[in-house]
């Protein structure tokens, strides 16, 4: 979703946005939004948890930006990737498969393609990670997650 925002506020957006793949749009004019807000009750609760779940969301990433170095960050964003939604632990060689470039996932953990890569091969040859391609095994999920406190 983009420029929910500005539906609530009538702001224009104050970012940009480039489609890295081919994607499909939908244009909601705000006139419509507002009008399917006032008749559908249940289409205001929905927002109002969409909108909570932005704030969690954004305090997380506030938290792990301020609180963890990229070392911190690579090893929650591994972890929470191969977690399955329901379980609360990852198996020994569970794996994440990368469905983006490695400047796609600096940009999202806030570094450099550098230091991200420079991460993800001093955790290899530390035996944590193995890198194949776009899939990381995770060989040592607890090792891992020491890093992220």
């Amino acid at each position: 979703m983009v420029g929910e925002l500005a539906l609530l506020d009538g702001s224009p957006r104050d970012a940009t946005v480039t489609a890295q793949r081919a994607v499909s749009v939908r244009l909601v004019p705000r006139s419509t939004f507002l009008d399917l807000l006032k008749r559908e009750p249940l289409a205001v609760e929905g927002l109002l948890r969409t909108l909570a779940g932005l704030v969690w969301a954004g305090n997380a990433r506030h938290a792990d930006f301020v609180g963890l170095d990229v070392p911190g960050r690579l090893p929650k964003w591994l972890l929470r990737h191969a977690m399955p939604a329901t379980a609360g632990a990852v198996a020994p060689e569970a794996s994440v498969m990368l469905d983006r470039s490695q400047g796609e996932l600096a940009a999202e953990l806030g570094t450099t393609r550098s230091t991200l890569n420079r991460a993800l091969h001093d955790f290899e040859s530390l035996g944590l990670i193995v890198l194949d391609g776009n899939r990381i095994s995770l060989r040592k999920p607890d090792a891992l997650r020491s890093y992220t406190t």
